[in-house]
């Protein structure tokens, strides 16, 4: 939902989303005063980084714990996995570039041409990928794509088992899916189009033998994916783990 940043900023500080909050980060209502400023900041970064907006929207995408089952999806087993109360945050507004622009708290700016969505081979292991796979898969499902700004803040520590990527990719694409999707796709296509962008975009398998680059399938194992082998072998062996 887009609103004026000022009424945003009105709400935060007295209290509207109060209960909201309480409920998102299972705390008492005395205790959502942290979590207002919080987006109370990011509306403060979206600025700061990308000018003046006349509106913007507030987003959250929690991070996650596997409960049991953890790295059994790898091997087509299941998974029992469960968000946690803390989250990546973000304001998103448009910007009339016809560019996805997000910056990250400690990132460096990533900046997407949406007239021009093709995986790059540079862009592997990169946020970019990520970005253009999601905005790639969105607009195969009839997204009307155009120019927005994204700041995001995010407590969810990198590398700790709670999904600090997984966070991003539900983020962006909820931020996709709210702005640009006129027919709105479900909580767990959101989460396929991460894995999509994530396994064809941003992390291919070359295997060293046979000279073959690899992405990975959540349906059939690893998939052939063609690519310049000898430019492939100048990288070197990668793994996915």
């Amino acid at each position: 939902m887009m609103k004026p940043i000022s009424v945003w900023k009105q709400e935060l500080a007295g209290g509207t989303h109060t209960a909201r909050l309480a409920s998102l980060y299972c705390c008492s209502p005395e205790q959502t005063a942290a979590h207002a400023a919080r987006y109370a900041a990011v509306l403060d970064g979206l600025e700061a980084t990308f000018g003046a907006h006349t509106e913007a929207g507030l987003y959250s995408a929690p991070g996650r714990t596997e409960i049991g089952g953890n790295h059994t999806d790898h091997q087509h087993g299941r998974v029992l996995a469960g968000s946690v109360n803390i989250d990546m945050i973000a304001a998103a507004a448009p910007n009339g570039l016809n560019q996805l622009r997000v910056q990250s708290e400690g990132y460096d700016l990533c900046v997407i041409d949406l007239g021009d969505l093709a995986a790059r081979k540079e862009e592997e292991n990169t946020t970019m990928a990520l970005l253009r796979g999601e905005c790639e898969a969105f607009k195969e499902r009839g997204a009307a794509l155009s120019g927005l700004d994204v700041y995001i803040s995010s407590n969810v520590p990198k590398g700790s088992g709670v999904s600090s990527s997984a966070a991003f990719e539900v983020l962006i694409g909820v931020i996709l899916n709210d702005r640009f999707m006129a027919e709105k796709v479900s909580p767990i296509a959101i989460a396929q189009i991460g894995q999509w962008a994530e396994n064809v975009y941003f992390d291919e398998i070359f295997d060293a033998e046979t000279g073959e680059r690899y992405y990975q399938c959540s349906d059939t194992g690893y998939c052939l994916k063609r690519r310049n082998a000898q430019a492939s072998q100048e990288k070197g062996v990668e793994t996915h783990e």
